[in-house]
């Protein structure tokens, strides 16, 4: 049995959603009002196993606080939200909230209670929406943040090549030697006569500081 506890959920929609889940075999749904103070002492005895969140108006402070305190007392739940709207804020809020699912308000029932027993399952789920949002996110912040070492280097009349840039961005990331050659699909040697080569650029002769240092450039120039 799959202890199903449902917050923030005041709405026509929600209520459907809960005699959906109700109907399966496997689901006990429990209800509670985000408005009370005592909600933790309402599902003292309900143990649940998923916390199901519907975000119509983004992630407040109180319910940040809300959902910590049962993730708390919880260890083993495991957080889904369903999305009336997103943005790449909201999606990054809910991933530092732990949550394992990703839905939007116009996924399918069939699609829902799949998800929920998926996450019961130690799995993450995404609607393709979401996805397709976090891929565009994730390949943008890449490439802003190897833009900005490009520029740096540019701006300090430093001669810096693509594929120096590609070796100092992995670098910044903490990829070892080996790795660098496997993302780059070049013979680890090779990666070794570029990482010399970028080093007395640098005039750093030694990892740690590099990355410090390549650290330090790009988190400035986010500031900006």
């Amino acid at each position: 049995m799959i202890n199903v506890l449902m917050m923030n959920t005041s709405d026509i929609f929600t209520q459907g959603l809960k005699i959906l889940l109700e109907g399966e075999d496997d689901l006990e749904v429990l209800e509670v009002s985000d408005r009370e103070s005592n909600f933790i002492e309402q599902i003292s005895d309900f143990e649940p196993d998923i916390l199901l969140v519907h975000l119509v108006h983004g992630v407040s402070d109180t319910l940040k606080k809300q959902i910590n305190e049962i993730r708390e007392k919880y260890k083993q739940i495991r957080v889904i939200c369903i999305f009336v709207s997103y943005d790449k804020k909201l999606i990054k809020e809910a991933l530092t909230l732990g949550v394992k699912g990703f839905l939007l308000s116009h996924s399918s029932g069939e699609g829902l209670i799949h998800s929920i027993r998926s996450v019961w399952q130690h799995q993450y789920v995404f609607a393709d929406e979401i996805v397709t949002e976090m891929i565009d996110f994730l390949g943008t912040e890449c490439m802003n943040k190897k833009e900005k070492l490009s520029r740096f280097f540019s701006s300090q009349n430093m001669d810096m090549n693509d594929r120096d840039i590609d070796i100092l961005f992995l670098i910044y990331k903490g990829y070892k030697n080996l790795e660098i050659a496997n993302e780059l699909n070049l013979s680890e040697k090779t990666v070794r006569d570029y990482v010399s080569k970028v080093y007395k650029k640098l005039q750093i002769n030694h990892r740690h500081k590099v990355k410090a240092y390549l650290t330090s450039i790009i988190h400035e120039k986010m500031k900006e």
